[in-house]
């Protein structure tokens, strides 16, 4: 997968995202789709439990926005503009992964 210069720049700021935060909404699925945000962008990461793939998916911060507050454990955030897939394969992987 060739990535443009501005995904090639969320991929290195995605370990400033930290954990990503599955909403309430989304919770139990198959396909959970989770968040995370680093100062510059922000993560949308699904998990399609039924073949253990993930896709992470980069946006800018709202435009609209004067003191954006990310909250991903009370509703699905406000996403800017996408800036495109980032990663897109199998869990182990993935970049985003976290040891616990």
């Amino acid at each position: 997968m060739r990535l443009t210069k501005n995904q090639q720049d969320a991929l290195r700021c995605l370990s400033d995202a930290g954990r990503f935060t599955v909403p309430p909404r989304n919770q139990g699925q198959i396909v959970l789709v989770g968040y995370g945000c680093s100062a510059d962008y922000i993560y949308e990461r699904s998990l399609d439990q039924s073949d253990l793939t993930v896709s992470i998916t980069a946006y800018s911060h709202p435009m609209d926005a004067d003191e954006y507050s990310f909250q991903p454990h009370n509703s699905v955030p406000d996403l800017g503009r996408r800036v495109g897939t980032i990663y897109r394969g199998p869990i182990p992987g993935e970049p985003g992964q976290t040891e616990d």
